[in-house]
């Protein structure tokens, strides 16, 4: 059944409603309502829901009507009218079965496909619902987990009763990416989804934010320092190529830029929150992770005598332009990273809200013998993070330069060890090139410390490196451990008795 789109086509802008277009995808189906929308507002639509848009600049329409459950090109014939339109599909592996899916489409008047542009060029960042009691979380979007013997019969009927698309999927974790229709309270859903016979989790697709960058005072820089750029500094060390075969460290944060020397270190890269796109890092905080990771910066306090081989390096970008994560990128990002065989992950953020998703895949990951490390947190709220907090993740929290406990380090049971968290950096995090103190730093300087112990010891286990890292610490704080410390400190000491095991 169908009512037919009326298209009030024109080669220039046309004024109309703005955005409250109605649409779903099921594979080769579409349905659509619109009320006197512009025909961007509808495209706009099409991107929420997985498809790249490439369009003919200053056309549009004026689109009135609705479609049900139309076969696509048929719809589309409708929708367009007088338009050309290329489409481009591709095939998802869903935990249910291999779904197909619009991925693409090109849309110009007759001749002019040569004059097409990106719809919506440059990086697209997270669309965010933020509100008190409620944790952040993409706007229209829910992640769902079908119970075993779910049919896929049965899951569309549930996609339709709430007229959602599949977005995209990763089977491994057994998740559904959904795009709901416009303006859904998506934690409302999630709860009545719960109770649903064939749903196992539904949850929003949460958002996390990269901690705030903590600058150290530094002498001389002035009251106008230069602004975020890669130069080099004298924090920085020549390292040498890794050894094939070594152990690699995945590092999951705001992705990688180019900066001397790092090269050498990153044998992977990939960008979980667009995986068509090369990595980049217009935010500064994941090269700086990177750099303490590879070992081309060492954090105060470790002398380069103790510096090691060079690390491995996997950089993830999980974060999008505004420094913001979804669930689904760094789930995709784990995906990756047991891919491409990595023995440890550092994760230098947190979040208070808690995430099934999110710990059944830092689970599977560690059965896959993987080692997680997690920052503790910037403020000491003495609540647990996530993931740090999560079974088997080792959370750290910061010693200042001086060997000292950072009091503005998070606390609690959770933690299992401090280590050094200062560090000068020749690219900056939101400001200037600098010193910077934070647990984002005292953790990839522990999984740096445990991927060189794998390197030496290929046939140790997590289980066997997180004991030999734990019986190296020195006791700091309290005798025995406590809530700001956790087991000791990765100082110099330790770092030698433990890279000597």
């Amino acid at each position: 059944m169908k009512r037919v789109l009326l298209a009030l086509l024109s080669a220039g802008l046309v004024a109309g409603a703005a955005g409250g277009a109605e649409l779903r995808l099921d594979e080769d189906r579409i349905s659509l309502k619109a009320d006197g929308e512009r025909l961007h507002d509808v495209l706009k639509a099409f991107e929420r829901a997985g498809v790249e848009v490439q369009i003919e600049p200053g056309i549009d329409a004026l689109i009135h009507g609705e479609l049900l459950e139309e076969e696509m090109d048929e719809g589309l014939k409708i929708l367009f009218g007088h338009f050309n339109y290329v489409l481009f599909w591709r095939r998802i592996e869903g935990p249910l079965g291999p779904l197909n899916k619009l991925s693409g489409m090109h849309l110009f008047r007759p001749g002019k496909q040569q004059a097409i542009v990106p719809f919506a060029p440059g990086y697209p960042n997270l669309e965010v619902v933020s509100r008190r009691g409620i944790p952040p979380h993409v706007k229209d979007e829910i992640l769902l987990g079908m119970k075993p013997g779910t049919t896929p019969k049965q899951f569309k009927e549930l996609l339709a009763s709430i007229g959602a698309t599949v977005v995209n999927s990763i089977p491994a974790f057994g998740i559904y990416q959904i795009r709901l229709p416009h303006d859904t309270d998506a934690p409302a859903l999630a709860q009545a989804l719960a109770g649903n016979p064939w749903v196992a989790v539904a949850e929003p697709n949460y958002v996390h934010q990269v901690p705030r960058p903590v600058r150290v005072a530094q002498e001389g820089a002035g009251e106008n320092p230069p602004a975020y750029a890669n130069t080099s500094a004298d924090s920085t060390r020549e390292i040498e190529e890794p050894t094939e075969g070594a152990a690699a460290l995945a590092v999951f944060d705001s992705g990688l830029a180019e900066v001397p020397g790092l090269g050498e270190a990153v044998v992977g890269t990939y960008d979980a929150v667009d995986p068509s796109r090369t990595i980049s890092d217009p935010v500064g905080h994941g090269t700086q992770m990177a750099l303490i990771a590879s070992g081309v910066v060492l954090p105060h306090g470790i002398p380069e005598s103790l510096a090691g081989e060079t690390v491995r390096v996997l950089a993830v970008r999980a974060f999008d332009d505004a420094g913001r994560a979804s669930n689904f990128s760094l789930l995709r990002g784990i995906d990756y990273a047991i891919s491409e065989g990595a023995r440890v992950i550092s994760m230098s953020w947190g979040t208070e809200t808690n995430s099934e998703f999110l710990e059944s895949a830092i689970r599977y990951a560690q059965d896959q013998q993987m080692i997680v490390v997690a920052s503790a947190g910037n403020e000491p709220i003495h609540r647990p993070v996530y993931p740090a907090a999560y079974s088997g993740v080792l959370a750290i929290s910061a010693l200042q330069a001086d060997g000292s406990l950072w009091q503005q380090s998070n606390y609690g049971s959770f933690v299992f060890a401090a280590a050094p968290g200062t560090g000068e950096f020749p690219v900056g995090y939101e400001g200037p090139p600098g010193n910077y103190i934070g647990t984002s730093i005292a953790s990839p300087t522990v999984a740096r410390a445990l991927t060189q112990y794998l390197t030496a010891n290929p046939g140790a286990s997590p289980e066997d490196a997180v004991q030999a890292l734990q019986g190296a610490l020195t006791d700091i704080g309290d005798p025995g451990r406590d809530e700001r410390a956790g087991y000791g400190a990765l100082d110099c000491r330790a770092l030698e008795a433990f890279l000597k095991k």
